[in-house]
């Protein structure tokens, strides 16, 4: 029999505050419950830590910590208006989405493009499919359901100012190809991933240059995570590669960004603003044919 994945109160102590922190819960009373209420008795909470771990042995096991905390999120929900979000019925259905880190989706991305074959990436559906294949099946089995963090042709975040922004003329221009968190509350997105397929980088500028300014929009959260997941059929210069992206961040940032160069694991690009934000730059090429390797390798 196979023994139930565990995860420790510390790992668990940090999904609970990147929850609180994309809710703006700190300054609430539901923010202490998780960890710091030893007895719940007159509290208008059900669940917390001790619901997995009454012993204190600072661990439980994962699958029941993540429906306490899905429970504890949609009892704080409750007493927010903020946080629902109306259905297409007569009623309201308010929206748990679970979870869900940028180091899940960045090895779903390097799995993927890892067995990805480049002759057969015909479009960027094909890439979205392979992605949504690797992600946890945690992830995967909320799929349609209120607790659901993945959301493909998510609404693009409207800006600081309140007015909408428009970007570049295509069909699916003012859709993120992905969004992760929450589906229509923009303080809720936990991270963005835009796809793009093709044969050179400058055939691709003008879509590449839609992609960055949808992912360094300022009405995303500073610390949503920011992925670019490129794939090309043929194998490209990474020199000419920097050129054309610093042009292209030019042009679509507001703000001055730092290239912090390639990042030793993934082999991908990693460019940071003065907000804190982040974006990485997932870009494969054919090389050697019929594998995708990083450019940046």
């Amino acid at each position: 029999m196979t023994k139930p994945e565990m995860i420790s109160k510390d790992q668990a102590r940090v999904l609970w505050e990147q929850a609180v922190a994309h809710r703006s819960w700190q300054d609430k009373v539901i923010q202490k419950v998780m960890f710091d209420m030893l007895d719940l008795k007159g509290s208008s909470y059900t669940v917390s830590w001790r619901s997995v771990d009454p012993n204190d042995t600072e661990k439980a096991i994962r699958r029941d910590f993540e429906e306490v905390l899905r429970k504890l999120i949609e009892e704080g929900e409750q007493r927010s208006s903020l946080w629902r979000g109306k259905g297409k019925g007569k009623g309201k259905v308010s929206f748990v989405p679970m979870p869900v880190s940028e180091l899940e989706v960045a090895q779903a991305i390097v799995d993927a493009s890892e067995g990805l074959h480049p002759e057969c990436v015909h479009n960027e559906q094909v890439l979205t499919c392979a992605l949504l294949g690797k992600l946890p099946a945690r992830l995967t089995a909320a799929f349609g359901t209120p607790a659901c963090a993945v959301h493909p042709e998510r609404n693009t975040a409207k800006p600081k100012d309140g007015q909408p922004k428009k970007y570049g003329t295509g069909r699916n221009s003012a859709r993120y190809d992905l969004g992760f968190g929450h589906p229509t509350v923009d303080e809720g997105i936990e991270g963005l991933v835009e796809i793009k397929e093709g044969a050179t980088i400058e055939g691709l500028r003008a879509g590449l240059s839609n992609d960055l300014l949808k992912l360094t929009d300022d009405g995303v959260p500073p610390d949503a995570f920011r992925i670019s997941w490129l794939v090309l059929s043929n194998r490209a210069n990474p020199d000419e590669a920097l050129v054309t992206i610093h042009d292209i961040l030019r042009h679509v940032s507001a703000t001055s960004w730092e290239d912090k160069q390639t990042e030793p694991g993934t082999k991908w690009r990693l460019y940071q603003f003065p907000n804190g934000s982040k974006l990485r730059l997932a870009w494969y090429h054919a090389v050697p044919k019929g594998k995708l390797t990083p450019l940046w390798a």
